[in-house]
């Protein structure tokens, strides 16, 4: 049930990934198919000699050499197709030989068995009913990977056995014809399961290659990803370095601009006070000066020496008193 649906699902798949499969089970096939051949051209050979007496000779030498060529034909089609197989597209033809090449050896089997049967001995005829299982049975598990390659050899070799029944309906040949009969079912059912198990394990094998092409891009992506954050660690560390570099210059920089600013304070305070102390002179002298007795133009003079002398005390002052500010050591009271 498992099987069938899996084929039943394998069917329903995108044309590519169905041709796909038709390329690795032909490849199958053909991997398996040699060995196969040159067996069945050995048991061909063993049964000529087997069943030979002068009645039948000539037939059986034409029977063996149509079947050498036939079977050199098939290992040359198996040559050609390691050499020159492997594309997508190709699988249909190269699947279509080997079918059509294995069906001609089946009716080769089928021709022998249904010439020879009824005018052969009771030994000849069980040879005859080993090598059709041993050969049929062989060809299910050799050529289980296409189906019809397996059915092609095999149905019409089990179809002889089947109906030389109707010519000669004796016990023995009706019997063995349903023991055949049953036979190819069986067969039948046991190539459909193991196409169906191949098929199967192809597909899981084409999942598992696109389950791990997938892991593999995935581990690219990451590797990239994780390249472009490294990138991005080392492009912020490098900002972060810029910008405490950037952080220490300001400090440095504000650092001495208050010193500079502190002492451009005390320069001032310094200064105001300096300067204040000799205009406090100066005015006092003009303030005692006016005391005197002077003439209308040095009285003039001296009141213009002493009110540009208080101005200027003010605005000295003035300056004094910012630089206490600035320097916080001015007191309100």
């Amino acid at each position: 049930m498992t099987n069938g649906k899996t084929i039943e699902s394998l069917n329903r798949q995108p044309g590519m990934l169905r041709g796909n499969l038709d390329t690795a089970a032909t490849a199958l096939l053909y991997k398996q198919a040699g060995t196969s051949i040159l067996g069945a051209w050995f048991t061909a050979g063993l049964a000529v000699v087997l069943l030979w007496n002068s009645a039948h000779s000539p037939f059986l030498t034409v029977w063996l050499l149509i079947y050498s060529v036939l079977m050199i034909s098939r290992l040359y089609l198996c040559n050609q197709y390691r050499a020159r197989s492997g594309k997508y597209g190709e699988a249909v033809v190269w699947k279509r030989l080997f079918v059509g090449l294995a069906g001609c050896s089946g009716l080769l089997w089928g021709l022998l068995v249904y010439r020879l049967f009824p005018a052969i001995s009771l030994e000849s005829k069980v040879i005859i009913i080993l090598f059709a299982g041993g050969l049929t049975a062989s060809a299910i598990a050799s050529y289980a990977a296409v189906l019809q390659a397996s059915l092609s050899f095999s149905l019409p070799f089990l179809l002889s056995l089947i109906l030389i029944a109707f010519p000669n309906p004796d016990t023995f040949t009706i019997t063995i014809s349903g023991m055949t009969f049953l036979y190819t079912l069986v067969l039948l059912l046991t190539a459909k399961t193991i196409n169906s198990s191949i098929i199967s394990s192809i597909a899981l094998q084409f999942e598992n290659n696109d389950l791990i092409n997938h892991l593999a891009e995935l581990q690219k992506a990451e590797a990239a990803l994780n390249h472009e954050l490294q990138e991005e660690i080392e492009i912020r560390r490098a900002t972060q370095n810029d910008l405490e570099c950037s952080m220490r210059t300001l400090e440095s920089a504000k650092t001495e601009a208050e010193d500079a600013n502190r002492a451009k304070d005390r320069f001032l305070a310094v200064m105001s006070h300096e300067i204040r102390t000799p205009l406090n002179n100066i005015i006092m002298a003009a303030e005692c000066l006016e005391k005197t007795d002077l003439n209308h133009d040095i009285r003039r003079y001296v009141d213009i020496v002493t009110t540009a002398g208080n101005n200027l005390l003010t605005i000295i002052n003035d300056i004094l008193y910012h630089a206490r500010i600035s320097s916080r050591l001015l007191q309100m009271e």
